[in-house]
């Protein structure tokens, strides 16, 4: 009986410590990261780099998926999915990169008519890209053979 509290207080223990030490460690990182960004204020044009940074991180992402689904097209067996697959990747691209230059533009304060509008509608864009990456991943997944059950598996 002794024994089986001694393990079970002593796991307890261990659990309630990693609790504790998780909070101090995201604690610890929060201020870590809120000194860097206090101390990086202060440095002149460190805002202009930040914006810059924000606004073109998204796209570089999109254009990460986009290549992560574009290296699957070789592994697909049909050539109908390879070239449905192509097609919508191409598209997809093309349009994150016209999103890229609308949103340089808009960075670079410039001011037209159009782009004005385009800024009001830009967030769809987003919902756009993960829809055609998810067609695309969609459609090269019809292209693969089809999958043996676990019970056939050696």
């Amino acid at each position: 009986m002794n024994d089986n509290f001694h393990k079970y207080f002593v796991l307890m223990w261990l659990l309630m410590a990693s609790v504790f030490g998780f909070a101090a460690i995201v604690a610890i990182i929060f201020f870590i990261l809120k000194f860097f960004a206090v101390s990086v204020s202060f440095i002149p044009g460190s805002s202009y780099v930040f914006e810059l940074f924000i606004t073109t991180v998204p796209y570089f992402i999109l254009f990460a998926a986009y290549y992560l689904v574009h290296k699957k097209i070789s592994a697909t067996k049909t050539n109908a999915a390879s070239v449905a697959a192509r097609v919508i990747l191409t598209v997809g691209s093309l349009i994150c990169v016209m999103q890229l230059v609308f949103a340089l533009m808009l960075f670079f304060k410039v001011n037209t008519g159009w782009l004005v509008t385009y800024n009001e509608y830009n967030k769809a864009g987003f919902a756009l890209h993960l829809i055609l990456i998810l067609i695309a991943a969609g459609v090269l997944a019809t292209g693969d053979a089809k999958e043996k059950s676990w019970l056939e598996r050696q």
